[in-house]
């Protein structure tokens, strides 16, 4: 896993506590890498637009701040598809 995708994980275990476990768990599956990688770039984006003063700098602060909470029901959604289905597509990556 590489730096954005171990910072974008960081951001999801403070931003969903109780799903902590869960992302532990399924941390090196490849589609939450990506998530993870996705969720640092869309927060940090936000972050950088939200301190700007240039005039599209509320819509684009807006629309990274919908990424973001997009990317956390991407999240979400996967971990539930993790638990209901253990043997199939996406535990296949770990055997």
């Amino acid at each position: 896993m590489d730096i954005t995708s171990k910072r974008g994980f960081a951001r999801l275990m403070l931003r969903l506590p109780e799903y902590r476990t869960e992302l532990r768990q399924h941390a090196d599956h490849p589609q939450l890498k990506e998530l993870g990688e996705a969720y640092e770039l869309a927060f940090e984006a936000a972050a950088f637009w939200s301190r700007s003063t240039a005039s599209v700098a509320s819509a684009c602060t807006a629309e990274y701040r919908d990424l973001v909470f997009d990317l956390e029901q991407d999240v979400l959604h996967s971990l539930e598809v993790a638990s209901r289905s253990r043997d199939t597509t996406f535990d296949a990556a770990k055997h």
